[in-house]
């Protein structure tokens, strides 16, 4: 064997040997690692009890003696919990365990070279010897406290004055999570045991997206419908009027959304004025003829009596704002004992006799009038034939307990209905309140047109030779109608579909004699 050969075995036993030694050191020693420190206190390479008096002459024990956490709330609010209250202690005994275990494994290799990174790079173990904290106790605390702090949290609220609401606004946090501030206070004692110190944390529950005030239910809360004035008719007297009470939604509502947590907001009340006050009323009080209509009277003298009874029951009455006339209603039933005469009707397609007969000139020079002052039309049958003395889709037709004409006053001053019969002439006015100088007309647009035939019909009640005309027959239509609006210069406004008219045709009937 060479020189070089010998060196070679010599350094590799070398080598091997220094290597068993130090797995040997680094798996059975009973002493510390090189570079062990705990708390700050130097525990390398001492065994365990060297260790525990090191740590006790190194006031180790007395560490958590001057540790508290304290945990502040965004509203001022806090509390403190010290080391002692919470159950925090040290243990020499434990601490000296766990840096003798630091880094050691069950295999040599791995504590080998735990060992030799032990000789270059120092450990410093924190709260190793902390013997288990009171935990049910500081989580019932952190409960209680989370608890005080939502009971100090401050809602909003407001005053109503007389003339502004004063809004508050609240601390625009959610109530506190008891779990989230005992994690907060857990973490906060143990940083301030490493440190061996007094910490302060800050809890931030979780924000309000919005504030807590509800415009909708305050506006409730304040709003004070105004009172129009109306005509009492029965002591012929306007009504006292009063303004209402109200806020600028729209203007809140921005206010609200720019105003900041903890301040203060004033929202101005305002008078809403009545759209009808009893000084404008008295002054216009039934001023102008806002619609009118005159009407030729055909028929006999039974029906010109029926239709002056019809026209006296209507004439003079009232109707305030919001009101709702019936034809029915008012006049009454059409009786002989109210007055009534048998005259000539349109019962389906037929002209009969009957009690009352001609009052649908008064309902029809009554819808006309509506038309005309655009009031709100709530119920209107046209007749099943035409009339003679107003244009097709003009009429209303009545029938006492099963067809009524029904209108509402939609303006906002009263009406008073006044009907004259001059000889064979019926008019129909409304007086009331016109607020500009713009006009309605009446138009008729004709979709269609059935001309009447002659129908031969045996009659027995016809003698031989002679003829009967059983109806004279007239055309059947369909008229669609429209109210043209125009301003005072006679321009077109705009134009609105009213109703559609639907009148059957009468055929000409000749009654003739059976044939033998």
């Amino acid at each position: 064997m060479t020189l070089k050969k010998k060196i070679i075995i010599i350094v590799l036993s070398i080598i091997i040997a220094f290597t068993v030694f130090i797995g040997y050191i680094a798996n059975y020693s009973s002493r510390i690692y090189q570079n062990v420190y705990i708390s700050g206190i130097n525990v390398s390479g001492k065994t365990h009890d060297e260790a525990v008096l090191a740590l006790l002459d190194g006031g180790y024990e007395k560490n958590a003696d001057n540790v508290s956490a304290t945990i502040i709330f965004p509203t001022g609010y806090k509390f403190t919990v010290s080391g002692i209250e919470a159950g925090m202690s040290l243990s020499s005994e434990k601490a000296a365990n766990a840096a003798l275990n630091h880094d050691r494994g069950d295999s040599v290799i791995g504590n080998m070279f735990s060992y030799v990174k032990a000789l270059f790079v120092e450990a410093n173990l924190e709260n190793v010897g902390i013997v288990p904290l009171e935990w049910d106790y500081l989580r019932e605390l952190a409960t209680l406290q989370a608890g005080l702090f939502n009971d100090g949290l401050v809602a909003s609220s407001y005053t109503i004055d007389s003339d502004k609401i004063i809004i508050e606004l609240g601390d625009g946090f959610l109530a506190a999570e008891p779990d989230l501030v005992y994690d907060l206070l857990i973490s906060t004692l143990f940083r301030a045991l490493a440190q061996g110190s007094h910490l302060s944390e800050e809890f931030f529950p979780e924000a309000k997206l919005s504030n807590d005030i509800n415009l909708d239910l305050l506006h409730s809360a304040v709003y004070v419908e105004p009172v129009s004035s109306i005509y009492n008719i029965e002591d012929k007297e306007t009504t006292n009027s009063s303004p209402g009470v109200t806020f600028d939604m729209q203007s809140a509502e921005v206010s609200l959304k720019n105003t900041s947590f903890n301040s203060l907001l004033i929202i101005p009340l305002l008078d809403l004025p009545p759209r009808v006050s009893q000084e404008d009323l008295d002054i216009l009080l039934f001023r102008d003829v806002i619609a009118e209509c005159t009407t030729r009277i055909p028929g006999n003298e039974n029906r010109l009596n029926n239709v002056i009874v019809s026209a006296r029951a209507v004439n003079g009455y009232i109707m305030n704002s919001g009101d709702v006339f019936s034809y029915n209603g008012v006049v009454g039933e059409r009786t002989q004992d109210n007055g009534y005469l048998i005259a000539g009707a349109i019962v389906g397609d037929r002209f009969v006799d009957s009690i009352g007969g001609g009052i649908c000139q008064t309902s029809s020079s009554l819808y006309v009038c509506t038309l005309l002052s655009d009031l709100e039309v709530i119920e209107r049958i046209n007749h099943g034939l035409t009339i003679p003395y107003l244009p097709n889709g003009q009429d209303a037709t009545i029938n006492w307990g099963m067809i009524d004409y029904r209108f509402r006053n939609n303006t906002d001053y009263p009406i008073k209905i006044e009907t004259i019969v001059n000889g064979r002439n019926l008019t129909v006015r409304l007086l009331g309140t016109k607020t500009d100088d713009s006009y309605i007309v009446i138009r008729n647009e004709e979709i269609s047109v059935t001309e009447p035939i002659t129908v031969e019909r045996e009659d027995e009640s016809v003698s031989r030779g002679r003829t009967v005309v059983f109806t004279e027959g007239q055309a059947g239509y369909v008229v669609d109608t429209y109210q043209d609006f125009y301003d005072s210069n006679d321009n077109l406004i705009h134009s609105r579909y009213v109703d559609r008219s639907t009148y059957r045709v009468q055929n000409r009937i000749i009654l003739i004699p059976p044939a033998q």
